[in-house]
């Protein structure tokens, strides 16, 4: 069995998080098993699922500056140790650096970073974010991106090119599908059973654009 350690903030319901769940799902856990190495002391919504299903959750050090030798020396402890994780797999955005280079300076030879956005945020932590944004594609062996345009802007065009790989958000068409009863039901429950109804199914940060949906209805 090959295990594969998954690099996340925590195992709550966010995107890259749900993603991954719906790989896990359906993974042949005979060949290959998830585990997460989460950046938050907070429990995450799949802890309990993800140990159902025979994964292992280990707690690293954060993602602060300050605690970078700390990371360093626990990649190489947590790696060193657990002989079946073959794979590390990065979705921290620009801090994914930290378990990336760690598992480089450990000798680990399969490290993918994978870029989720197109852009970072503003803010106090920018500077830092951005010089690790910058060392990323020296600390990996593999490029995965959920987009071209994302993986240019963590990669650079040239290394996309010659060496990014596309990897399509995983969706369980079935749990979505159009169900006369759920809408009559819901329609009722809301009280919207003779109004036009547009769902926008996102949570409230600056990648979801809620603002320029605002402005478009408008």
């Amino acid at each position: 069995m090959i295990r594969i350690l998954q690099s996340v903030s925590n195992m709550d319901r966010g995107g890259i998080e749900t993603m991954l769940m719906n790989y896990y799902w359906h993974l042949d856990r005979d060949q290959f098993q998830f585990d997460f190495l989460v950046n938050k002391e907070k429990p995450g919504f799949f802890d309990d699922e993800v140990r159902s299903l025979g994964g292992r959750i280990f707690m690293g050090p954060g993602l602060s500056p300050l605690k970078y030798p700390e990371y360093l020396r626990y990649m190489k402890t947590l790696l060193d140790r657990e002989k079946e994780i073959k794979v590390l797999h990065a979705h921290n955005e620009a801090m994914e650096f930290y378990a990336l280079n760690g598992a480089k300076k450990a000798g680990f030879p399969v490290r993918i970073a994978h870029a989720h956005n197109t852009h970072l945020p503003h803010g106090l932590k920018l500077p830092v974010k951005l010089v690790c944004k910058a060392m990323i594609p020296g600390a990996a062996t593999d490029y995965f991106a959920c987009g071209r345009e994302a993986g240019i802007y963590y990669f650079g065009e040239k290394r996309w090119n010659e060496s990014g790989v596309l990897i399509h958000n995983a969706i369980d068409l079935e749990r979505f599908c159009y169900r006369s009863e759920v809408r009559t039901r819901l329609r009722r429950e809301y009280q919207l059973e003779d109004k036009l109804v547009i769902g926008s199914v996102a949570r409230f940060m600056v990648q979801k654009n809620h603002t320029r949906m605002l402005e478009q209805f408008a």
